[in-house]
């Protein structure tokens, strides 16, 4: 009879060296069991390939997040140091001093609980303290990526990464703050992801294709119904103010909230489209805008819906 070469390694307590060298003469490799969690969890789970690490968001992310709130409080602060001391304005002071402990306070805790990673073609950003939040964006149904950097975060060399997808659901997220540097890069690497090429592939060169002027600017926001109707109230308040200088004082006061809000939006469209600059690259379409606070957002090919095109009636004469 012939032996079975199986049998030896199986089941007679044979030495397995031998039996691999009656056979192939390579010894058969045992799988050594599972390594044990150290946590006492069961078995190790490994990375996956398509995983980075979790990352966190720049330190000073609470700063600037915080910043706008704060602008406010330090004036209501300085308005109450200047009236000088009786009990109520006191009482004021620490007020304004524990809501502004209490807003930089939230702003650290948010920053401490809020992390991010790419996996398996996915941005996750996970967030929350009491309610944990998980979100999973597909970088495939990625609209666009904008970079925003307010004037606060800029002076710290900091941006902010938003990313607007597709669908139904229509959902986005945000990662604020950043270095400037980790943002480009992640935003190139976003993009290389989406469009299926290696990750690390560096930006592809763009391509202007147009610029809108700064005179073009002003004079398209003077021509617009808004503008018309800040220049008609601005030309009233001068007349009151040459024929009637006391009622223009009261008017003034008066609607010193609206007078604000007109100020403000137009300075926001000033700011949003200041130098507006519309370039092609192989990775989709790059918008770049902003004097104070810049964005830069990248339409990846294929996302654009619809185009519109609109002339107001006095924009026509100027070919505008």
């Amino acid at each position: 009879m012939s032996a079975d070469p199986h049998r030896g390694v199986s089941g007679t307590g044979a030495d397995p060296e031998k039996a691999g060298a009656a056979g192939t003469g390579v010894p058969e490799m045992i799988p050594l069991p599972p390594r044990p969690d150290r946590s006492g969890n069961g078995t190790a789970q490994p990375e996956r390939p398509g995983a980075s690490r979790w990352h966190r968001l720049h330190p000073l992310s609470p700063v600037v997040r915080t910043g706008r709130a704060l602008y406010a409080l330090l004036i209501l602060l300085a308005t109450a140091i200047s009236s000088g001391g009786g009990g109520g304005s006191r009482a004021r002071f620490f007020g304004d001093l524990a809501v502004a402990a209490a807003l930089v306070a939230g702003g650290v805790i948010s920053w401490l609980v809020t992390r991010w990673r790419v996996e398996d073609g996915t941005l996750r950003i996970e967030t929350g303290l009491i309610r944990r939040n998980s979100q999973r964006l597909p970088l495939v149904q990625i609209q666009a990526i904008d970079t925003v950097r307010p004037f606060l975060a800029r002076m710290f060399g900091l941006a902010e990464l938003r990313l607007r997808m597709a669908g139904h659901a229509g959902s986005s997220g945000r990662l604020a703050y950043l270095t400037e540097r980790e943002a480009d890069l992640l935003r190139a690497r976003l993009l290389a992801l989406a469009h299926g090429i290696a990750e690390h592939t560096p930006e592809p060169p763009q391509r202007v294709l147009l610029s809108v002027p700064t005179g073009r600017l002003i004079g398209s926001i003077l021509l617009s119904p808004f503008g018309l109707g800040v220049t008609v109230f601005v030309a009233i308040l001068v007349s009151m103010a040459v024929v009637a200088p006391a009622a223009a004082g009261l008017s003034i006061g008066g609607s010193a909230f609206s007078i604000i809000a007109l100020l403000t939006e137009l300075w926001r469209r000033f700011n949003g489209n200041f130098e507006l600059t519309v370039s092609e690259a192989r990775d989709g379409l790059r918008l770049r805008a902003g004097l104070l606070t810049t964005s830069a957002e990248t339409i990846p090919r294929g996302r654009v819906q619809a185009v519109r095109m609109i002339e107001p009636l006095l924009w026509r004469p100027f070919g505008w």
